[in-house]
């Protein structure tokens, strides 16, 4: 026991050395990014040798294929003719192995071919330029978020790079499988080389892929997947949330504007995992496909399908946050609140006053922040309805079309539309969404002026105090109601 202990004591010291020699600090800049552009330029030399190599296999075939014809002209009942047919076609789709590249991105694409650098850059620059106005807190959590993002934002380059190397051996497998079945049709079927070579072309043409995902869902309009899009998806810009929030204040209030302010980032940072989580979720469909043409049976057809719907939502998350709160709260009046009692009635120096200003503090900037956090609740419930997509029927409430996966949805879309929502259901009740905030009191006889301003400025502090309560459970309601 004593000798493990020097034994860390040792290793302790040996890393304090290192850090203080300079040697730990050089990681100190590297960031996913980094490691995303090293496994980049780690594979950008692929293609040559898969090239170089399938060059080879066509002269090895080619040289086979002659030999298997002089096989058959000698002895045609030992060597078949489509043995020697199948290298010869096999040896030339080789030969011209860039050809049989173009068909397969052709049979996907039909022309419609963006290039897929240009597609990782945007997307980069994208998730670079989404990170201004994350917040105005410097080093809080918003600076957290940045940093990730920061870090990120070159992940989406090594996905598209495996996606192309996997289309080059996709084909490659694909040629190969089509010999095979030239050969001994029963045993090597047709559909497993020309599923290689369709899948194959997907993958060289990742770029289009996603795109059509992503118009599947949008109809094509190009600024549906805006990232920026989501802060201002439903009833408005961030600030409108923060209209009660003050700068400048030494009190409670900005502290709770700080915490809602330091949160700003969380939006663009939802919306750029779902970005990326498409990504995957796109290339895991495009797998998917291969396997149910080659085993039906194994692999229902609603699996790739189904990777493809969550793709193109997952691209298109600022869209369905909105289709969400249009769906439940278009056209309905947000709740408003009209103006209450004077706080100057209360009794100068009593407790009174210090209940009066306290409630008054922080009324307005507890209204945006309890309004914030529900759109940005609403906007996660929205990712964990998309992501159940994946699910299948076996999984009851929670499969694709299971209760479950309505009610996530239907949640998210009332906490996006959280002022709304409770317009709707403050004018249900009232028959209007002007709550009453505004007290006067009916019985005064024998109180003098001041009296009554002192009950009335307690009477407003109150309604105030019941209003934030009243949003609080408006919002654990509707997460009950889940």
């Amino acid at each position: 026991m004593k000798t493990r202990g020097y034994k860390d004591i040792a290793l302790l010291l040996w890393a304090l050395c290192l850090c203080f020699s300079g040697i730990v600090p050089a990681y100190a800049q590297e960031t996913v990014s980094t490691v995303a552009n090293n496994i980049v330029e780690s594979v950008e030399g692929l293609p040559a040798p898969i090239a170089a190599f399938s060059y080879l296999l066509g002269l090895f075939f080619g040289v086979w294929a002659l030999i298997k014809l002089k096989n058959h002209v000698e002895s045609p009942q030992n060597a078949p003719l489509p043995e020697a047919a199948s290298r010869f076609l096999a040896a030339g789709a080789f030969l011209a192995l860039p050809f049989m590249y173009d068909v397969a991105v052709g049979s996907v694409t039909d022309g419609f071919f963006p290039d897929t650098t240009d597609f990782v850059e945007t997307t980069a620059d994208s998730m670079a330029a989404s990170t201004s106005g994350m917040g105005n807190i410097s080093n809080g959590f918003s600076s957290v978020l940045q940093n990730i993002i920061d870090s990120f934002s070159e992940t989406p380059a090594p996905i598209a790079s495996f996606g192309y190397l996997m289309g080059l051996l996709l084909v490659v497998a694909g040629i190969l499988k089509l010999r095979e079945h030239i050969e001994n049709p029963d045993k090597s079927p047709a559909r497993e080389g020309l599923v290689r070579i369709f899948v194959g072309g997907a993958f060289l043409s990742l770029a289009t892929s996603y795109i059509v995902f992503f118009n599947t869902i949008t109809g094509g309009n190009d600024g549906a997947g805006d990232i920026g899009g989501i802060v201002s998806a439903g009833s408005g810009e961030l600030d409108l949330y923060m209209a009660g929030c003050t700068s400048g204040s030494s009190k409670l209030d900005q502290v709770i504007c700080n915490v809602a302010y330091s949160t700003k980032g969380l939006p663009v940072f939802l919306v750029l995992f779902s970005y990326l989580a498409g990504m995957l979720i796109g290339f895991w469909g495009l797998l998917k496909v291969k396997e149910h043409i080659e085993d039906p049976r194994q692999t229902q057809i609603w699996e790739p399908i189904a990777r493809f719907v969550a793709a193109g939502a997952f691209f298109a998350l600022p869209m369905i946050v909105t289709v969400m709160f249009n769906t439940l709260a278009d056209g309905i009046t947000p709740y408003a609140a009209e103006s209450f009692n004077d706080a100057n009635g209360a009794t100068e120096g009593s407790l009174d006053e210090m209940m009066v200003k306290f409630v008054g503090n922080i009324f307005e900037p507890s209204r945006a922040l309890f309004s914030w956090f529900a759109f940005v609740a609403g906007s996660v419930f929205i990712v964990i309805g998309i992501s159940r997509l994946l699910k299948t029927s076996q999984d009851g409430p929670r499969g694709p079309g299971g209760i479950g996966t309505i009610m996530t949805f239907l949640t998210g879309g009332a906490l996006v539309s959280f002022n709304p929502m409770i317009g709707a259901f403050s004018s249900s009740l009232f028959g209007t969404a002007n709550v009453k905030t505004f007290a006067t009191l009916a019985y005064a006889d024998g109180m003098t002026n001041a009296e009554i301003a002192h009950v009335e400025a307690v009477y407003g502090a109150v309604i105030q105090f019941m209003i934030i309560l009243g949003m609080v459970s408006f919002m654990w309601g509707i997460f009950v109601f889940r």
